[in-house]
């Protein structure tokens, strides 16, 4: 199979000494380079290619043993993709991923919203029209997708949190939110603003019960697409038994015959397991009564490696809008309680 590289610009600019941003950029298009196609990949490879004016090069990116394979990579492509493009799979593979489709976690946030104070006495059209409006917003700002990824990198996703997060709030504290999340949000983890390409450390994910509810449903919801047949059952439990990819292999094709076939439960074994690591996570979360305990709790989880499920048991604290709208200010508990001792 041959495999094209991306290898920047096929034309050098006219004048090199233009104004760089007066130079109208060219995506880089496939090529086909002779013999650089013929190294096998795997991640991490051992070699890349450069470069260099009218010329390439394959390089090494590392040293090799003498009489060793030297490894080129096809990109970070998940498993999925790895064996829709080029037909084979990797036994590890730190960019796999699922997804999980939006308008299902919409829906699943509908079904919570029966049980929320601000939307019980709402009919089921208003609540659509207002999470619609919502959701012009979140696709606004880039949050909301057509499908949220939970991946090796990011195995809560940021966008997806988010997501159930500002659909749940009540309208007063939606209002606030847009404005500024962090504003109605306490402790918004850091790995609402770090870069999804990367892995994320220390980081401590707080919701409340509802909307970890929320997000148990739509993770359940969709590992229960998966069909689970006796022959699934049997390629599943020879993964779960093999240490390697030639191990595997070893057990299932002289059974079932076909290499295709064992490589498809493959990536759905690595999908499984990604959604159900993130329902372990939210089994097993953390309690904490109140956001008061919670920011206690902050300062002792950032030495914590992964990343972490915190639920509290309370919802949001009230806006200083609607906190002035009740008649409450933030020492109107402390007065009350000097007038009663008095």
């Amino acid at each position: 199979m041959a495999y094209g590289f991306h290898v920047g610009p096929l034309h050098e600019p006219e004048n090199p000494d233009d104004d760089e941003s007066d130079v109208e950029e060219e995506d880089p298009l496939p090529v086909l380079v002779p013999l650089a196609d013929t190294l096998n990949a795997v991640h991490p490879a051992s070699a890349h290619l450069e470069r260099d004016g009218d010329s390439v090069a394959m390089t090494l990116s590392r040293d090799v043993a003498g009489g060793a394979q030297i490894y080129n990579t096809y990109g970070d492509h998940s498993t999925n993709e790895l064996l829709r493009r080029y037909g084979y799979v990797e036994w590890e593979n730190e960019f796999d991923h699922v997804s999980i489709d939006g308008m299902a976690v919409v829906g699943h946030v509908m079904d919570a919203l029966k049980k929320v104070g601000w939307a019980k006495g709402m009919s089921t059209n208003d609540k659509e029209k207002a999470l619609a409006k919502r959701l012009e917003f979140l696709e606004e700002i880039e949050v909301f997708e057509d499908e949220f990824e939970v991946s090796v990198l990011r195995p809560v996703p940021a966008d997806l949190v988010l997501t159930i997060k500002l659909l749940l709030l009540d309208p007063d504290q939606y209002k606030a939110a847009k404005k500024d999340p962090s504003l109605v949000f306490p402790l918004l983890s850091k790995f609402t603003d770090a870069d999804p390409t990367q892995p994320i450390d220390r980081a401590v994910i707080y919701l409340t019960k509802t909307e970890a509810a929320v997000l148990h449903a739509a993770v359940a919801a969709r590992l229960a697409e998966y069909p689970e047949t006796p022959v699934a059952a049997e390629y599943l439990a020879a993964i779960e038994a093999s240490t390697d990819l030639a191990g595997y292999l070893a057990r299932v094709v002289p059974a079932m015959g076909n290499v295709r076939v064992a490589y498809a439960y493959v990536v759905r074994f690595r999908e499984q397991r990604l959604l159900r690591q993130l329902l372990a996570a939210l089994d097993a979360a953390e309690q904490i009564a109140t956001w008061k305990d919670a920011k206690a709790h902050a300062k002792s989880a950032q030495e914590t490696e992964g990343t972490r499920v915190v639920i509290v048991g309370q919802a949001y604290p009230l806006t200083p809008a609607k906190r002035a709208a009740s008649g409450a200010t933030a020492g109107s508990g402390k007065k009350e309680k000097k007038a009663k001792q008095k």
